[in-house]
């Protein structure tokens, strides 16, 4: 089993595993292509930027194509621990509107409990 760069999926994961899931099997073929291609036309858009920065990258691609994926409930910049700015993700993704809403009224390190990781 091999890790991608960056650590967050392994190879099999990604070339089978995920096709084990419910979730990849109720969708369709047309979803599935038309996210290819939302998500080409993003890639496309991007890569006629020079140099993009990383917030340039986060607002043009990442964020957008996590929407495309489904992820409608993000929090960007919480910051993970009560004191300083240590360990500060770029996003926080919540699984649906009332995890959402439960995390909004906590601090910003407490809001990962009802986030997924």
């Amino acid at each position: 089993m091999r890790v991608l760069q960056g650590g967050l999926f392994t190879r099999d994961w990604l070339t089978e595993g995920i096709l084990e899931t419910d979730q990849w099997r109720e969708l369709s073929d047309e979803h599935v292509e038309l996210a290819r291609e939302r998500i080409g036309s993003l890639l496309r858009s991007l890569s006629n930027r020079r140099a993009p920065v990383e917030a340039e990258t986060e607002d043009k691609l990442v964020y957008p194509v996590l929407e495309v994926l489904g992820w409608q409930h993000i929090s960007v910049q919480q910051r993970m621990d009560a004191r300083g700015r240590n360990d500060v993700p770029d996003a926080l993704l919540f699984p649906d509107a009332a995890a959402d809403a439960a995390a909004a009224g906590l601090e910003p390190w407490q809001r990962f409990r009802h986030g997924r990781r």
